[in-house]
């Protein structure tokens, strides 16, 4: 059998894997690492670099974060509030969220760092409704991404440029594309993406998760935190946000932003060392 066939039928297994629910996801994906490692599709140097990549260390650590976040009593207020002004309505809750979700993809690049910020509120507001996250999780992360950079607003506003720099590399000048021509085309996404995912995709959302992260169940358990650390994690959290919007005026890199967050959330013991170990563990498994 040749590499690629194996390559092929390890990444089969390993949807079958994710979709039995036997094993944990990080179980599966690091079986999978292996065996790609131990059949010579990966040389042990690419797989491990993986661990190394910044994104995956970003996406870590604003896992930490978002963890913390959702650990303080400021969330769950600030969750309880929204479904008031949502009068109850599950579909109002959405278009809010939706559009949280999307506002913030347009100052920063990466959607998943989006969904690591809006994640907490969201989940604690599903929980106060009576609903399973499960439920909303899906479409407001999928909403995030699909719109991401769509206005000329932060990262959306190099688009033109960058896109005018491709056309004149390969010496074409005589149509160069306009500050507004991405945003045009894209503009019908964007509307779709809020009008869909905050009104029609529930219903095709699963009513409980595949899989319960045994972490989660263990965060119920925990003693409510002192002062210090509730406020010390209200303003990390939302000084990471503020920090991604404007990384690269501060001469800063996603990942270190998203690191330092997570380093403080333990140092201001938000969580415990071995939490923040166990969820960054889980993030660089994926």
């Amino acid at each position: 059998m040749d590499q690629l066939a194996v390559c092929l039928l390890i990444f089969a297994v390993t949807v079958i894997g994710y979709c039995s629910g036997l094993y944990s996801i990080a179980t599966i994906s690091q079986i999978s690492l292996i065996a790609l490692t131990l059949t010579g599709c990966l040389s042990a140097k690419q797989a491990l670099g993986y661990y190394s990549n910044s994104n995956v260390i970003m996406i870590a650590g604003m896992c930490v974060v978002a963890a913390g976040f959702n650990r303080t009593a400021f969330c769950a207020r600030l969750a309880d509030g929204i479904s008031r002004l949502a009068q109850g309505s599950v579909k109002k809750m959405m278009l809010g969220y939706v559009l949280i979700g999307v506002l913030l993809s347009q100052f920063i690049q990466s959607p998943v760092v989006v969904f690591g910020i809006v994640a907490p509120m969201l989940i604690a507001s599903a929980e106060s409704m009576g609903i399973s996250p499960s439920k909303v999780i899906f479409p407001v992360g999928v909403a995030t991404i699909c719109t991401c950079c769509t206005l000329p607003l932060g990262a959306g506003a190099t688009v033109a440029g960058e896109l005018n720099g491709y056309i004149e590399s390969y010496g074409y000048t005589q149509h160069m594309v306009g500050f507004l021509d991405p945003m045009m085309g894209r503009l019908p996404m964007l509307i779709i993406a809020i009008v869909y995912f905050s009104f029609f995709a529930l219903r095709f959302s699963p009513d409980e998760p595949s899989f319960q992260p045994a972490l989660k169940q263990k965060t119920k358990d925990h003693a409510p935190l002192s002062t210090f650390s509730e406020m010390a994690a209200i303003v990390i959290f939302f000084g990471d946000a503020i920090a991604l919007m404007f990384a690269k005026k501060l001469g800063l890199q996603n990942w270190e932003v998203c690191v330092a967050g997570a380093l403080l959330m333990v140092i201001c013991k938000v969580l415990k060392p071995k939490e923040a170990s166990a969820l960054f563990l889980l993030a660089c498994s994926f």
